[in-house]
């Protein structure tokens, strides 16, 4: 019952331990937990492939786009999401190359 693993859990691209939660309206880490879990199943993760493109797996920091990466991940036991939580000050963390 970790959010992490959690179809709600929208984890930051940066930081995969905290992510937005919106059934409690805020970001969340992955360790915590609520009322609302429900894990995520691979049927949401194809639906969400489909129309949106791709799903992503939290374990490996990757954008997956097809159907037989998504189902590869998913046999190993690999955290999946829906997708990633945008952060509109993300750039904020890019450094400044010389």
């Amino acid at each position: 019952m970790k959010c992490g693993k959690c179809v709600f859990f929208s984890p930051h691209i940066s930081f995969p331990w905290v992510g937005y939660c919106p059934m409690v309206g805020r970001v969340v880490g992955e360790a915590g937990g609520c009322n609302s879990f429900r894990e995520i199943s691979l049927n949401e993760l194809l639906n969400s492939l489909e129309a949106r493109g791709c799903a992503y797996c939290i374990t490996c920091r990757l954008t997956l786009t097809s159907r037989e990466e998504l189902e590869e991940h998913y046999r190993k036991g690999h955290t999946l999401s829906l997708g990633t939580a945008i952060d509109e000050e993300q750039h904020l963390e890019t450094y400044v190359a010389d």
